[in-house]
Order: C-alpha cells, then structure tokens, then sequence
C-alpha cells in the first residue's frame, strides 16, 4: 500500500531528476544505465567520506559536481524521509497559520520540503553553500527564503525575529568535528538558538545513527538538560541519559518504500537504505513545556511477540530500559501494548512480521505511556492486568481513553463505540465512565474526541485520546 510518504517522495525524486539533468533527456523516475554507473560512484565516495574518519563531514561537498549529484539523487530522499519521521516522533506539527521556521545547514532543501509538506508555513533556510541554497528555491518553487550562512563562523548572522521551530538536520555533528571542546561549543550554539524560540517552541536536530555521533549527541543531551534546557523527545527523563550511561546507543528509524531512483542506487552502490536509521532530540526552554507524569515511559521498540504468543515492548524512563509484556489476551495490558503499535501478523520469536504497518505515519516508536497496576517477573519486566494508558497523542492536548465495547453503528450509519476512563470538562463532558464516541468516515483519524467528534480506528482493549491537558506541547505520537 502506498503511504502519503511513498507518493511525495516519488514525486520529489522526479523533480531531482529534473534539476540534475535540465538539459537531457531520461526516464522520469530513475536513471538510464549509463547515469546510473556514474551516479553510483559518486554515491560510493561520498557515502564513504561521511563514515569512519568522516574525512568528508564538515567540508563543502555540495559544492561539487560530484557531491552535489550525490547528494541530491541519494541522500536528499532519505533525509526527506528522517525529517519528516522526527517530527512526527518528536509530536512536532505547525500551529494555527502554519507556524515560522529557522532551519539551519538546510542545504539543497530535504528538511525545507518535508516541513512544508507537513504543513509549515514561512521557512528560513540557511546554508554556506549559495548554489545549494538555489537548488532549495527551485525544489520548492521560492516557498522559502534563504541566507548564507556557516556555523562555525562567530559573526554568523540569523533573520531577525523568533521562531516556533528551530531545525537542524546532519549540521552540529559536522561542526568543530576535530575540536577537543567540540561539545561545549555546539552546545553554547544551541543555547543561543533556543532564546530565538517563541513560548512553546522547539528546536530539533537530527544526526547519524552511528555509534560515535550518536554518543556525542547524547552527551551534548544530557550537558543541555543540566543548563536548564527541557528535554521534550525522545527523553522522559530529564537526569542524565540512561543509555548514555550503559554506552549504548539511542536511535530511531523510518520505514519507507524506497522511490526506484533510490532502490536502484541502493542495489547499484551495495549500500542498504530499507529503514533509514538517525538520531534525534527535541529540547524546549524550561518553563515553556509541560512535564510529563510520574513514571512515564517512552516506547521504544516494535511490538514484539515471542513464540509462546507473549506481547512485549520496550520502554525507557528514568529507571533505564524495561520491558513491558503480558500473556495473549491478558486485559487491558495487552489490548494496550497492541494500542501502543499499529495491528498487523507478527511473527514468533519476538522478530517484527513485514508487512505490520511500517512507515513514518505507523507510530512504531515514540509512544508516551505510563503503567498502573502489574507485577514484576523475574526478568523484571511488567505483566498481569495492570492496564498500560497512554498518556499522550499527537495531536495537542490528550487524555486516555480504554476502548470498552465493539463497534456499533448508529441510526444515521455513522460508526461508533464505547471507550471510558476520564472526566472531560473543557468540551463540555462533565462525567466520569462511558463516553459515546464517533469515527469520522472516511478519514482516519490518530486522536480521539468526546462526543460528537472523531475517535481514533480502535477494537475492544486500545488506547485511544479524547482532547484535554497532556504532557507535550502538541503530545507525543500514538498508533491506535
């Protein structure tokens, strides 16, 4: 199945195509076998120069033709799709009238795009490259407007004004790489970032997946969390990174349907790109995001079963990583282990089956969810009919919800079900129990609504959301 993902990027590789090659002639989606070998090289080269010594990161690559065509035809794709995976993990999504971005090393606009297509209004984009920054105009027809600018330069000067979004994608880690300060200078630049946030802003960054950067990047998490900066994802906690003290490492990744100019470069050049993996962090000025409830938790696994049928995912908070499982069937703790990962077949021996509701929009990782009641086995995970609720959505403010009864449908046709669990008296819902709810048809909605309103796609057992106070400025993802 096509996912709103799958369809964008194929229609962004065709335009890459297009400014690649203005004056030749070619398929419209993929590369003829002769551009494909040259291509392929040049993807090699580069791929090879931003791993192991890196002795490409932090250069000007796209100012030549042979990074630039690199870039463009390879990475700018799978960044798009890191984007727009982190913003969604993140719980980022623009306020009313679309919001006002400050996206910093944008180059030639794979962050710029995802945000517009999700919905983001005025972008400012800067970079030290002025061609890159030409192809970024033309890739999304001059809806943002850029400036030069480097980073690592002390007189490097900003639009003026405050931003709901401050955004960076593969830029601190390639700033000072070799400097023994290195993390106390990209951490002052965050510093002085976050003063341009308007109330209730975000900065977020993105970086590599690989072991290095990514311990970097969560040493420079927990150096932010000490100067008073607001950790809002993927943290809870907001002490020192548990995974950074076991020296392990924390990442995400998006599954995706690789655009064919992608699965022939990937096959052409031996490099994987089946589920790009990145690192992320999402950090607010304190005082300007709320804090989550005791004892939350952030999913961050799939939802696995072993092969006695056990469904188990893995959580971390304060306390580390635990596991939170309970036998098939098992109440509310598996109906809501099911809620916190789209439904699909799964496969014994805790391997995630293909085919369960991949993608960006899947909501595989992220969850908010806190535990009440249960036990502890002797590996210390979670389990019995202690009910796990998710504590947050996407959408802005949520409470929880347990779906309670099958789906019926009403005189008028219009489906519904019965979900209870909380008092919500800013629309009007002023009692505790039952709430009668109502799905939109045909739309799909992933937040929850007390009646008359949307509720989330659901069977007897899923976490759902009707609207109210959450933690999060706009909540954190949830998979019904």
């Amino acid at each position: 199945m096509t996912t709103p993902l799958d369809a964008a990027l194929r229609g962004h590789t065709r335009a890459l195509l297009t400014l690649w090659r203005p004056n030749r002639k070619g398929p419209p989606d993929r590369l003829t076998h002769d551009e494909l070998r040259e291509v392929a090289q040049a993807v090699k080269r580069l791929s090879a120069g931003l791993s192991g010594e890196r002795t490409k990161a932090g250069r000007d690559y796209l100012g030549t033709d042979d990074g630039r065509t690199a870039y463009l035809l390879h990475f700018w794709p799978v960044s798009y799709a890191q984007t727009r995976a982190a913003l969604k993990l993140a719980g980022l999504s623009p306020p009313p009238g679309g919001g006002r971005v400050l996206e910093l090393g944008a180059g030639p606009g794979p962050g710029a795009m995802a945000l517009l297509d999700e919905g983001w209004a005025e972008l400012h984009c800067g970079d030290r490259n002025p061609d890159a920054l030409q192809s970024l105009r033309a890739l999304t027809h001059d809806h943002a407007q850029t400036f030069v600018w480097d980073g690592e330069a002390p007189d490097a000067a900003l639009p003026p004004g405050e931003f709901d979004l401050l955004f960076a994608s593969h830029v601190l880690s390639e700033l000072w790489k070799r400097a023994p300060d290195r993390v106390e200078r990209r951490l002052a630049l965050v510093q002085s970032l976050i003063k341009r946030l308007r109330p209730g802003g975000h900065l977020l960054l993105i970086e590599p997946a690989t072991h290095l950067l990514n311990a970097e990047l969560l040493t420079l998490r927990d150096a932010a969390a000490a100067s008073g900066l607001f950790i809002t994802a993927p943290c809870v906690p907001q002490g020192p990174c548990p995974a950074r003290a076991e020296g392990v490492a924390c990442h995400a990744a998006t599954r995706w349907t690789p655009p064919p100019l992608t699965e022939q470069l990937t096959r052409a050049a031996f490099i994987s790109k089946e589920a790009p993996a990145f690192s992320y962090l999402c950090l607010a000025a304190e005082g300007h995001a709320d804090r989550p409830p005791a004892g939350a938790l952030r999913v961050i696994s799939e939802r696995l079963t072993n092969k006695a049928g056990r469904e188990r995912v893995v959580t971390c908070g304060a306390d580390g990583k635990q596991s939170l499982s309970a036998p098939p069937g098992q109440g509310d703790v598996a109906g809501a282990v099911a809620a916190a990962q789209p439904r699909g077949r799964r496969r014994g021996g805790g391997r995630r089956a293909p085919g369960d509701g991949a993608g960006a929009d899947g909501g595989e990782r992220g969850d908010g969810v806190a535990v009440r009641g249960g036990g502890e086995r002797g590996s210390g995970a979670r389990w019995g009919r202690g009910a796990l609720s998710v504590v947050a959505t996407r959408t802005r403010g949520s409470r929880p919800l347990i779906v309670r009864g099958p789906r019926h449908h009403r005189r008028d046709r219009s489906p519904g079900f019965v979900a209870s669990g909380l008092s919500v008296g800013s629309r009007g819902v002023e009692r505790r129990g039952d709430t009668d709810a109502r799905e939109p048809a045909p739309d799909r909605s992933w937040s929850a609504t007390p009646s008359p309103g949307p509720l989330a796609p659901a069977h007897p057992g899923s976490g759902v959301a009707a609207h109210s106070a959450s933690f999060g400025r706009h909540g954190l993802p949830l998979a019904s």
